[in-house]
Order: structure tokens, then C-alpha cells, then sequence
């Protein structure tokens, strides 16, 4: 965190995350010349025999300004995990975040 004055202040991260996998849902759309023909959706279950990996890891980077008691921040994780195991799907996951928060000093 760095101190631009009294009430403003800027910081930055960097470093890795990891993830577990809880719940899911794969929805498949099919279609044709004509539109949409078939739409199904399934639960991922994340058992020894589903195709998914629970376990999520990579690096997040970041940075957010403060303001009094209130901060804003933007986020990027880059996934670096393989979540499916399936040969001809290839699943990563990366997110783009944004955070609103307010310090209450107790």
C-alpha cells in the first residue's frame, strides 16, 4: 500500500490463488440453419469418474485505490490448471474482478 496523503492510498498484488470446485453446470446448445434445435444442461459432480477436476490454481494480479474508509480494486486470475480432462476439450478458467469494499475499524 503506498500513501498518496492523508486520505487516499494506492496498492497493488501479485501471487498465486487456489480454488476448489464446489459446484457446476455444462449446458450444451445445439443448433441448425433454422436456430436454436436442442439445449440440455447437466451438474458436474467432480467424482473419480466425472471429467472435471475439482482442484483450481494460478496467479492473480491486481490493484485498487482507497479512499477514506472505502476502496475499489480490478482483479485478473490467470488460470494455469487444466479443468477438464477430457482429450478433445481443453477447460482453463480466467476471471476478471472487481471489488467494492468499506474498512470498519473495530
Amino acid at each position: 500500500t503506498h500513501e498518496i496523503n492523508d486520505e487516499m492510498s494506492v496498492y497493488g498484488m501479485v501471487g498465486p490463488y487456489i480454488g476448489i470446485g464446489l459446484t457446476g453446470t455444462v449446458t450444451q446448445d445445439i443448433g441448425g440453419p433454422g436456430g436454436l434445435i436442442e439445449s440440455t444442461e447437466t451438474n458436474i459432480r467432480f467424482t473419480n469418474d466425472d471429467d472435471f477436476n475439482r482442484l483450481d490454481f494460478g496467479l492473480g494480479f491486481g490493484a485498487g485505490v482507497g479512499y477514506q474508509a472505502f476502496s475499489l480494486g480490478l482483479y485478473y486470475d490467470l488460470g494455469l490448471a487444466t479443468l477438464s480432462s477430457l482429450d478433445e476439450i481443453s477447460i482453463t478458467q480466467n476471471v476478471l474482478r472487481v471489488s467494492v469494499g468499506y474498512t470498519i475499524n473495530l
